[in-house]
């Protein structure tokens, strides 16, 4: 049987929830649950889904047990950290995503209208308020999970729904920066630098990563080699031509 559920988005439009459950010997054997935009498709849902399962063997195969999308992350830094060391970046976003509530999301319920309902929480400030360019990567990261979850591990994630979401508008291009820094911002960066520089002679000479920095244009994961680089020239003018064979680590 099935019940269908309206409930009221914070966008102002209607979602209707589509829920079957089958009973065997006065005992829920299985539940299936999806939102739509219209009452229609949700009742036209129900009354597909509920022929399919009739189908022998199809209902065992739906009840199977699944996975979160905080269990796919768990075994993707668990696996592929053993093969080729993922940079913090990626490893703390990917934490931070299986923290939230589509960490609890199972797999074949992992559809492009949960993806969008997600990216619109997350910029909003209860779920952290980010920009549409952070959003982006964030899902990147995701992204990576989801392209092995299936062909690997075998999880019913759907290929499409993050290429399906993105095309709703969900990313953007990362925002131009409109100037440099001014010339009494630099001097107070300066002389605070200057100033460790004087308290701690052994800590990194950052006047030197500040100017190049500035004119080198290098990420900031480019910036950090072995030793102590900067009090070589020459060898920064190396890593410019190829950061990371020379050993600085750029973050993935």
């Amino acid at each position: 049987m099935g019940t269908i559920t309206a409930r009221r988005r914070k966008d102002g439009t209607n979602g209707y929830t589509a829920q079957i459950w089958i009973m065997r010997n006065g005992e829920r054997v299985y539940q299936e649950s999806q939102t739509f935009d219209r009452k229609q498709a949700a009742q036209a849902w129900i009354k597909r889904r509920e022929t399919e399962l009739t189908v022998p063997g199809v209902l065992e195969l739906a009840g199977r047990k699944g996975a979160t999308v905080r269990e796919m992350i768990e075994r993707y830094l668990d696996e592929h950290e053993k093969t080729r060391p993922l940079g913090k970046t990626r490893r703390a976003t990917l934490r931070a995503i299986s923290e939230t509530w589509l960490g609890e999301t199972m797999d074949q319920n992992l559809t492009s209208r949960r993806l969008v309902e997600y990216a619109q929480w997350h910029m909003e400030p209860v779920g952290g308020g980010v920009k549409l360019q952070t959003l982006s990567s964030d899902l990147a990261h995701l992204g990576a999970v989801l392209s092995v979850a299936r062909p690997a591990w075998g999880y019913e994630v759907d290929p499409h729904a993050l290429g399906d979401a993105r095309k709703l508008g969900m990313v953007s291009r990362s925002s131009e920066r409109d100037r440099r820094p001014a010339a009494d911002e630099l001097d107070r960066l300066l002389e605070h630098f200057f100033a460790m520089q004087q308290c701690r002679p052994s800590s990194i000479n950052m006047p030197k990563v500040l100017a190049f920095a500035l004119f080198s244009t290098r990420r900031q994961a480019h910036l950090h080699g072995r030793g102590d680089p900067y009090r070589d020239w020459k060898w920064l003018e190396r890593i410019m031509a190829a950061p990371v064979a020379l050993g600085a680590r750029a973050e993935a």
